[in-house]
């Protein structure tokens, strides 16, 4: 829903997805996270405990629906400039 008491964010990072430059922030998000999955991987792959190695798989996961997300949204912002073209 859009326009009235609900035309907001809730967050910064909503605020920046909603602004005219929200594709590139969605696509900047979806960079950070690959960058920060990436980096996990290789201390995983590197070598760690038993504990912290259950911690970066948590890290992981969410990492991996964080994008997801983000995802979709930049699929709905693609569907949204080729129905207003």
């Amino acid at each position: 829903m859009t326009g009235g008491a609900f035309d907001f964010g809730m967050t910064e990072l909503e605020e920046r997805l909603r602004g005219p430059c929200g594709r590139d922030v969605a696509e900047a998000a979806v960079a950070r996270l690959d960058a920060r999955r990436m980096a996990l991987e290789e201390e995983l792959q590197a070598g760690v405990a038993v504990e912290r190695r259950e911690e970066l798989n948590v890290v992981l996961n969410s990492l991996a629906v964080a994008k997801e997300i983000m995802v979709a949204i930049l699929q709905s912002m693609r569907s949204s400039e080729l129905r207003e073209n």
